[in-house]
Order: structure tokens, then C-alpha cells, then sequence
């Protein structure tokens, strides 16, 4: 059995501190480095069973108007999600 995963960030920090979407953002970062460095690996690792079975999504929220409507955004990232199993 094949299980697919979707990792999705959402690097707000409307609602808590100021250091809550760098904090998201490392952590995109460094998933994004990870995967970088699996796919760059020439020796079989475990990282192989895995590596094309990820997908990373990432969200930007540059300015306050970005904030509008994201909770409907999210929404539709779960259900497609859901919908592909």
C-alpha cells in the first residue's frame, strides 16, 4: 500500500506572536531542504520509499488583505487532499 502525504504551511501571525510565521516559514524551509537533500542522495536510504510519495505546500501572506479568505483556502487544500486520498 501506497500512502501519499501532503505537508501544508500556513505561515500566519495574525493571531500570536510576531515570530509565528518565520517560525512556520523555517520550518517550510527546512522540510523543503530535507527532501532537497533525500532527492540528492545516491545511496538507497529509506528516504527513496517515501521521497516521491510527499508533496509541500506553502502559503504566503505578504500583506494584512493576503489574510482574507484563508480559512476558505485551507479548506480546499484539505478536501482536495481528501478527495485524492
Amino acid at each position: 500500500m501506497i500512502v501519499k502525504t501532503r505537508v501544508v504551511f500556513f505561515p500566519f501571525d495574525l493571531f500570536g506572536s510576531g515570530g509565528a510565521a518565520a517560525g512556520a516559514e523555517l520550518l517550510a524551509d527546512a522540510f523543503q531542504e530535507m527532501l532537497d537533500d533525500n532527492r540528492r542522495e545516491r545511496v538507497p536510504t529509506r528516504a527513496r520509499a517515501y521521497q516521491n510519495q510527499i508533496r509541500l505546500q506553502s502559503f504566503a501572506f505578504p500583506k494584512l488583505s493576503s489574510y482574507e479568505g484563508w480559512k476558505d483556502r485551507a479548506r480546499q487544500v484539505v478536501r482536495q487532499a481528501l478527495r485524492r486520498g
